[in-house]
């Protein structure tokens, strides 16, 4: 369970044995951490994280945009739905949605980012309008919450 800091590396301090993410008990021995050169500010990388790859960041970034600017597939939700997304639960949705139907090939580069937005406006659409039929079905694996 995390324990909030009370001075760096002292007493209730955060360590990686306390951390909730599952690879921390796959990793060989404890972790290495790295000093960044950023400037004065002395960041602390775990040597063992990597960053996702641009194009994937690039394809939540402009998602992110068009889902808040109103212009996510305008052609299917031809209508004002950041109102309908105000509650946490149905945003959080959204985000699943799209980040588990989004694929990565082996290079980091997405292939079906298109795609990932398309089921998002399908979700949102049949969450607005109940006698809209999404076609095909959502699978669970889409839907699904981790």
């Amino acid at each position: 369970m995390y324990t909030a800091p009370q001075t760096l590396g002292g007493p209730g301090a955060y360590s990686m044995s306390d951390t909730p993410r599952s690879v921390a008990a796959d990793r060989p021995g404890p972790p290495q951490p790295v000093v960044t050169s950023c400037g004065s500010t002395g960041l602390v990388h775990d040597a063992y994280v990597t960053h996702l790859p641009t194009d994937v960041r690039a394809a939540f970034r402009l998602f992110a945009f068009y889902l808040r600017n109103g212009t996510l597939d305008v052609d299917l939700l031809g209508f004002d739905y950041w109102d309908a997304l105000q509650h946490g639960s149905d945003l959080e949705m959204v985000f699943a949605v799209f980040s588990n139907v989004l694929e990565v090939d082996e290079h980091g580069r997405t292939v079906n980012d298109g795609d990932a937005q398309y089921r998002v406006a399908q979700w949102i659409r049949a969450r607005q309008d109940p006698g809209y039929v999404v076609d095909p079905p959502f699978e669970p694996w889409e839907t699904e919450l981790h």
